[in-house]
């Protein structure tokens, strides 16, 4: 997902945060601020919630915790054709339009690497 901030000079609020290919999820509408650490931090707070909706979304695709942890370790080319396609579907808005067509990048790759990092971060809560 990719945040913009763009500058409206003469306007009272000029600065405006939009969400590339976020368009039709209400909770990622543009917003206008006053400041630019405002945008700011609104931007970082959709990109926090948008990646934790995306873990969720994973979790519940595969049908919990410990499949997640087998996906990750076997890896995705190991999965059955809907699971990948599932995946495919959620991390879709992240991958790059490339990796996506496996032109300058392997899109099993991209997804295998967001899912050991989804399953380190839930091994190391577990641990906390």
């Amino acid at each position: 997902m990719i945040s913009k901030i763009e500058v409206f000079k003469g306007t009272e609020k000029p600065y405006r945060v939009y969400f590339a290919g976020l368009k039709d999820l209400p909770e990622f509408k543009a917003k206008r601020f006053k400041t630019r650490q405002e945008a700011r931090d609104y931007s970082k707070l959709c990109l926090l919630k948008f990646s934790l909706n995306n873990d969720a979304r994973v979790i519940e695709a595969l049908g919990g915790l410990e499949p997640v942890r087998a996906a990750a370790d076997v890896g995705v080319e190991n999965l059955d054709q809907g699971q990948y396609e599932k995946l495919f579907e959620i991390y879709q808005i992240e991958m790059p339009y490339g990796t996506q067509k496996a032109r300058t990048g392997d899109p099993f790759q991209f997804i295998n690497d967001k899912l050991t990092d989804l399953a380190s971060r839930l091994v190391s809560k577990e641990e906390d």
